[in-house]
């Protein structure tokens, strides 16, 4: 679908009016480029919209260099995009102020090392609980689900990063797609620690 007919589509424009958050994840489809990508993500936060991403390559630099509210990479992902060290906290701010990045929340997902929250004024780290590990197939889909579920709640950012961090923990410890007991969730913050990162 080419960003003349989102534009044009009264379905489309109706969705848009219905929610607070637009979730963009994934590669890109075909026929659609980074550039459209970009154009999308600028035209959905001048309607007033929350935009949060989850890609990498060409969709992930399109992504950043248009400000998104919310990113969400992993250090593999920002590396091969941008050539540049990743792993830690210095190398992660490092890299987003060489890209005079605008982005409110960037959410860097680091598997057993954890989770860094470059927050503007409050940045994050989240140990991550030793689990099992079956599959890592929706667990960054889980964090970045976690994280847009606490902000939009108000939590607060010790509390967001932790129970995203644990619903995302939590995922990669089965094969497929399932609901757990909320004891699950507790019992696996209850193995994160959350420390500031300023």
């Amino acid at each position: 679908m080419h960003l003349h007919q989102w534009n044009t589509g009264t379905r489309h424009t109706q969705l848009i009016l219905e929610v607070d958050v637009i979730v963009i994840a994934g590669s890109l489809p075909q026929g659609f480029s980074a550039e459209e990508l970009s154009t999308l993500i600028l035209w959905l936060q001048s309607a007033g919209k929350k935009v949060a991403v989850d890609t990498s390559g060409v969709a992930l630099k399109a992504a950043i260099a248009a400000h998104p509210w919310l990113i969400k990479p992993n250090t593999d992902e920002l590396t091969e995009t941008y050539h540049l060290p990743a792993e830690t906290f210095a190398e992660q701010q490092h890299l987003f102020a060489s890209l005079n990045s605008q982005i409110e929340h960037i959410v860097v997902s680091m598997g057993e090392n954890g989770v860094n929250w470059l927050h503007r004024t409050q940045p994050l780290h989240a140990t991550a609980p030793k689990v099992t590990v079956q599959s890592t197939v929706g667990a960054g889909d889980s964090l970045l689900a976690g994280m847009i579920h606490g902000l939009l709640s108000s939590n607060s950012p010790e509390e967001t990063l932790k129970t995203a961090t644990a619903i995302a923990s939590n995922a990669v410890t089965q094969i497929g797609f399932a609901l757990p007991d909320f004891a699950v969730i507790e019992d696996l913050k209850s193995q994160i620690s959350v420390q500031s990162l300023s």
